[in-house]
């Protein structure tokens, strides 16, 4: 019979939950990405449709001062109600109520990412007890930004929250041999809300 190592089972099984949670986290990344486009050429086809109608069926009855008053006063709000519409419909059908609820917590940068790391340790010699990001990920211009969660009273970045996470990306970047986004996120819980809050590195 086969020992295994405790702690060998207990990296396995964090290894397969990081797994899990990049796959989950990914996955919405891919359908928000198609639902933002979706949402983009049917507001691109609006804007066209009622262009037309301004400048067209009604230039005999309306002088040019007042097409773009009326256009102005009545296609923005118009565009606005439809697009609304077109995201509340979709965004209902397309993801369940805890994928609404993590796409409407992160901001539409971090959520274009694909996931990094989720809680891995990084042992240093500065640090040798190590320090755990609790999220890693990997942007568009082949970026990693780093991700932390603190619990608080009120949504508040403080001068210490700065020194911690570019002390993070000063000795990450080494180790992975990625670049550092130069703005991370604190996603800062309170009592009433959730909130991602950028914060400028010092590296």
């Amino acid at each position: 019979m086969e020992i295994v190592d405790p702690r060998r089972r207990g990296i396995e099984e964090h290894s397969r939950f990081h797994d899990l949670v990049s796959a989950h986290h990914n996955n919405i990344v891919r359908r928000y990405k198609y639902y933002s486009y979706g949402i983009l050429l049917v507001s691109a086809s609006l804007l066209a449709s009622i262009a037309i109608i301004f400048t067209s069926q009604w230039q005999v009855y309306i002088s040019n001062s007042d097409q773009v008053f009326v256009f102005v006063l009545c296609g923005i709000p118009l565009l606005s109600f439809c697009l609304y519409l077109c995201d509340f419909l979709v965004l209902s059908s397309v993801f369940d109520s805890n994928e609404r609820l993590y796409i409407n917590e992160m901001p539409h940068k971090l959520l274009r990412c694909d996931m990094y790391a989720s809680e891995k340790r990084y042992i240093t010699n500065s640090q040798p007890n190590g320090f755990i990001p609790d999220q890693l990920f990997y942007n568009d211009e082949a970026q990693i930004v780093i991700c932390d969660t603190k619990t608080r009273d009120k949504l508040k970045v403080y001068s210490s929250d700065v020194e911690q996470l570019s002390r993070y990306a000063s000795e990450l970047g080494p180790i992975e041999g990625r670049p550092i986004c130069p703005t991370a996120y604190i996603r800062c819980v309170t009592p009433s809300t959730t909130r991602f809050l950028p914060v400028k590195l010092r590296f």
